[in-house]
């Protein structure tokens, strides 16, 4: 008797058809529960929370450099994306890396040509203004003559609007280390402490003997070559 429900229940649940599947197929019902959309943007928003928090240090970084590198005292970590957003500063600081490079070059310490500035700087933009935007694209300009890659590049209003701080903050990083290694602009606490520990790597790895046995232990094994006498004797 039990068998005889068991049958019928299965019976009664199993769907038979004919598809691509084969020549039965269970129909099951399964219900997708929609996303909250609260909790999705409180995830979002904690997500960008601790982006930003990432981005602190290395604000306040390089505010400490730009207050050095173009004389000024105003600049912190907090207020840097909203005194460059108009392109002014950096109009500025395009100016003071393209006469140290002027002088490098001219006195054969560096190869040329100097990164060219190009357009106006107007001193006087209003924030998310047009003025603003052409500082900015003025600015960008110069970052790819200075030989910033591409990839590192900021567009106007990832600073302007504040759209993408993290791309700014890549960028001006990249200047500095370019205007160091290029024109021996003193850089950022940050960049200085990368070029010690790659000169410290390097060293080690030159110096000691224990490092380049390391080097040479953990190398690929090359591929073995089969030659005729090996395959005859298979």
């Amino acid at each position: 008797m039990f068998l005889y429900y068991a049958m019928s229940y299965y019976r009664g649940n199993v769907a038979r058809s004919r598809n691509s599947w084969g020549p039965m197929s269970m129909s099951m019902d399964f219900h997708r529960l929609d996303p909250d959309p609260h909790y999705a943007e409180e995830c979002t928003e904690r997500m960008l929370s601790a982006q930003m928090r990432q981005l602190d240090p290395l604000k306040e970084d390089l505010a400490e450099w730009l207050n050095k590198t173009l004389g000024i005292c105003f600049l912190t970590g907090e207020n840097l994306l909203s005194e460059l957003d108009n392109g002014v500063i950096l109009c500025h600081l395009a100016h003071v890396i393209h006469d140290q490079a002027v002088k490098m070059v001219d006195a054969g310490l560096a190869k040329g040509p100097p990164p060219k500035i190009q357009g106006k700087c107007f001193e006087r933009a209003m924030r998310r203004s047009f003025f603003s935007r052409d500082n900015m694209e003025n600015f960008i300009k110069f970052c790819r003559s200075l030989g910033v890659h591409q990839n590192l590049l900021f567009e106007s209003d990832d600073l302007v609007l504040h759209n993408q701080p993290r791309n700014v903050i890549l960028c001006l990083l990249e200047v500095a280390r370019l205007a160091h290694n290029k024109y021996r602009i003193e850089p950022p606490g940050l960049v200085q402490l990368e070029k010690e520990i790659a000169e410290e790597e390097r060293n080690n790895s030159a110096d000691s003997g224990l490092g380049s046995l390391l080097s040479w232990q953990f190398q690929a094994t090359p591929p073995r070559i089969m030659t005729n006498r090996m395959r005859h004797s298979r």
